[in-house]
């Protein structure tokens, strides 16, 4: 959902490098639309008028430990699986019949956080999109992360009791050779893992 600001004029929309400018407050706005059809003066315009123009991001934004954070809208999908995911969140005790646990907001809130992180790194450093992955519950309370592509597999799991470490499972399908290793909860990306991440299931 793209940010809407309000004036008493309406405004105009220039997209320059995937940023968009919006103008809120010029007056003339009849002469500039006139002349802003002008190829030869467009570039001129953008610059001169980058200076007083109110720039707005292309985020989304998501709500992850109580917290409203702003994603590119370019991991809209990997947002709305994390958002769908929530539902996870009203799974009371013995939500299976059988007697498995519910989770709580702290321990999905880590499963988040790790999706998120992932999938920023990744974009930001790589250029590339994380696919959404499958965000589910087990017995014990613990919230799995997984992913599923044509190349490999990946799925970590987040403890609900104060776990300092989150254990996961990885492999490539070609090799058939899986390694098992752990990340530090609250540390920055593992920036091993971020690439194995990005060459195997983006």
């Amino acid at each position: 959902m793209e940010a809407v600001l309000k004036s008493k004029y309406p405004p105009n929309h220039y997209t320059a490098s995937e940023t968009i400018y919006v103008n809120s407050e010029r007056p003339d706005k009849l002469f500039f639309n006139q002349i802003s059809y002008l190829p030869a003066l467009k570039s001129v315009i953008e610059k001169s008028y980058v200076a007083s123009a109110i720039i707005v991001s292309r985020n989304v934004p998501i709500k992850i430990n109580n917290e409203t954070l702003f994603i590119p809208i370019e991991l809209k999908d990997i947002i709305g699986q994390i958002e769908e995911a929530k539902e996870i969140l009203q799974y009371d005790f013995d939500w299976d019949d059988e007697g498995a646990l519910a989770t709580d907001e702290h321990t999905f809130g880590k499963a988040a956080s790790f999706v998120k992180d992932y999938a920023l790194h990744i974009f930001k450093i790589y250029s590339a999109i994380l696919p959404p992955p499958y965000i589910d519950i087990l017995r014990d309370g613990s919230v799995t992360v997984h992913w599923e592509t044509a190349n490999a597999s990946f799925l970590i799991i987040f403890k609900k009791e104060n776990n300092e470490l989150a254990y996961y499972y990885a492999e490539r399908k070609d090799s058939k050779v899986p390694f098992k290793s752990a990340i530090e909860l609250g540390k920055p990306v593992d920036k091993f893992l971020s690439l194995w991440m990005k060459s195997n299931l983006v």
